[in-house]
């Protein structure tokens, strides 16, 4: 690969750690939120969810609007949406305010994700290109991870605040970056006869079934994922442990997932993705089921995130 596609892939990385970081900087935050604005668990799953919503209207939205505009200014936009939305989540006076400022965060987290996965895709040679999307899957965790360290610093020096104006001057920082090494080119116009066919083709008889399955596959455990990362900060502090404590369970759930991005690449080849995914889609059952029942000592407790964060990393594949 050339030097130019070294640094394109290099930046998307980086990007996906920035959206590891503002998808989870809430739930890092989540105790000082609830003791500042005296949040209810059902108002803080609504201020949880807020950037997870946005997420998913950001993707179907910025999605296709990379493919009509190009994937450059896409992500571009997206940095400066990222920039703006933690800025006003900073800036936030109360729950309500906050939730729709996640909201709008979470609408151009989810249009970077959508666009620079394809970056990458395109961008790769042939034989890297696995390697490549490997890289950004890792990416969003140990970004989750980094974030949170970062965090734990922030919250105990300047408050909960500066950890969203951190994450804001990061999509700065990383603007130019991507200015340079996104490619310029937009992608190649749909021939005539692709232009025609419909969405809607998904849902022909052939791949009706198959798609569906997969879908509700990985919306399970995208809902399981997001629900423990999100959650489990909050739980720990409720059973008396300290903050820092609790963000360290949501960093440890999430270098569980790099090291089963790194198990999970090993072994596909050898065990086939089918059968690994379900083994891994059963082992995530088990042990979040467990996670409920282990005992409240701090190390059983961190140890325990840790193996349910391995089990759902590529189990969407």
């Amino acid at each position: 690969m050339s030097a130019f596609q070294v640094g394109v892939i290099t930046v998307c990385v980086l990007i996906a750690g920035l959206d590891g970081f503002d998808v989870l900087v809430v739930a890092f935050t989540a105790t000082a939120l609830a003791a500042e604005w005296t949040l209810s668990p059902s108002a803080l799953g609504v201020v949880l969810s807020a950037g997870l919503a946005g997420m998913g209207v950001g993707a179907l939205v910025m999605g296709p609007a990379g493919d009509r505009l190009g994937r450059r200014p896409a992500v571009l936009l997206s940095l400066v949406g990222l920039a703006a939305g933690m800025a006003f989540s900073a800036a936030a006076t109360s729950a309500g305010v906050f939730s729709a400022t996640r909201f709008f965060t979470g609408l151009w987290i989810g249009g970077v994700l959508a666009n620079i996965n394809i970056v990458v895709i395109e961008t790769s040679s042939d034989r890297w290109r696995k390697f490549n999307i490997a890289l950004m899957t890792i990416g969003y965790p140990i970004g989750a991870t980094l974030g949170g360290l970062a965090a734990v610093y922030l919250l105990s020096a300047s408050g909960w605040r500066s950890v969203y104006w951190f994450g804001a001057v990061a999509a700065v920082v990383l603007f130019p970056l991507a200015w340079v090494w996104t490619p310029r080119r937009r992608a190649e116009a749909p021939s005539a006869r692709q232009s025609k066919v419909s969405l809607l083709a998904v849902f022909a008889p052939a791949y009706r079934t198959q798609m569906l399955a997969a879908c509700a596959a990985y919306f399970c455990v995208m809902m399981t994922v997001y629900f423990l990362l999100s959650w489990t900060p909050r739980t720990m502090t409720e059973l008396g442990f300290s903050t820092t404590a609790g963000i360290s369970g949501s960093l440890l759930m999430n270098i569980g997932g790099v090291i089963g991005c790194i198990l999970y690449g090993l072994l596909a080849d050898r065990l086939g993705a089918r059968r690994l995914g379900t083994a891994i889609i059963v082992g995530l059952f088990l042990l979040s089921a467990m996670f409920g029942f282990v005992p409240p000592v701090q190390s059983t407790l961190l140890l325990a995130a840790l193996a349910v964060g391995a089990t759902p990393s590529r189990a969407g594949s």
